[in-house]
């Protein structure tokens, strides 16, 4: 994930973490900021939803196939037909090639996908949250 920027404007220009998460920006070694997160996000949204990572070449911790196809490929989406509009928007928004029209946390954090679940409010959710993991006896 992105480093915190610590008040500044600086953008990180390092090139660690899981490959197969990478917005295409880092991927390439370019600057990225808190934007290649909402990438990650996006993918993650993707492999929650469908149950299978959205690029399915990978095989291994560094697969040539799936950089290439985070770079050149279309993003990934969700099947039309199984997912509501309103989340299909968030997965749309989060994975766009271009960083600067990539949603930011506070336009998804009001999305009509979360305020429809109820879900816009961070300290709520985090206890709710809490609450059922307290339920699973980890």
């Amino acid at each position: 994930l992105a480093r915190e920027l610590l008040g500044t404007l600086d953008m990180a220009k390092t090139f660690v973490g899981t490959f197969k998460y990478m917005s295409p920006e880092r991927i390439q070694n370019q600057p990225y900021d808190f934007s290649s997160d909402i990438w990650s996000l996006g993918l993650v949204l993707v492999e929650c939803a469908t149950g299978a990572y959205p690029y399915s070449a990978c095989r291994s911790y560094i697969d040539v196939r799936v950089v290439q196809s985070i770079i050149e490929s279309p993003a990934p989406t969700l099947p039309t037909d199984e997912f509501s509009v309103d989340f299909q928007d968030v997965v749309v928004d989060c994975l766009r090639k271009d960083p600067y029209d990539r949603a930011t946390a506070d336009v998804l954090l009001y999305s009509p996908w979360l305020e429809r679940h109820d879900a816009t409010d961070g300290p709520r959710c985090v206890e709710t949250i809490r609450k059922w993991l307290a339920t699973l006896n980890l």
